[in-house]
């Protein structure tokens, strides 16, 4: 019974952390695309993933406000693809450096929400095993 404790007790220590890193990921990306600037774009390409050849990401072209040709790669992919061949976008890029950009929010904006959720249900999970544990002890 000790062990299980002590087994919950690490689950709520690795729930809670999921959640920080989830927040502070969530709160930097955020700070970080204050900064950058919006450009209309077109969606010129889809290629397929790196991993899975079944998914795809979008590529747009847009134009900087210096008037540069930029153009981006979003992650992550997805099928079906999220954009089609012509569609017209948004973009998100850094002025200070062009390279940095995304389509609309950004994909990037997926995974501190995953690690808040994954962490919360852990945090659930082992609270509720400890309850349930204490109640039979």
């Amino acid at each position: 019974m000790v062990a299980f404790v002590g087994g919950a007790i690490v689950a709520v220590l690795v729930g809670v952390a999921l959640i920080v890193v989830g927040l502070s990921a969530r709160r930097a990306g955020r700070a970080r695309q204050r900064s950058w600037l919006e450009a209309p774009g077109e969606i010129v390409e889809l290629v397929p993933g790196d991993i899975n050849r079944g998914m795809f990401h979008p590529v747009a072209r847009y134009q900087r406000a210096d008037g540069s040709i930029g153009q981006v790669r979003d992650s992550p992919a997805t099928q079906p693809p999220r954009f089609r061949v012509g569609d017209r976008v948004q973009v998100r890029y850094d002025p200070a450096d062009p390279a940095q950009a995304s389509i609309g929010a950004g994909g990037a904006a997926i995974l501190p929400g995953l690690l808040i959720g994954i962490g919360a249900f852990v945090l659930v999970l082992a609270l509720v095993i400890a309850a349930a544990a204490s109640a039979v002890g």
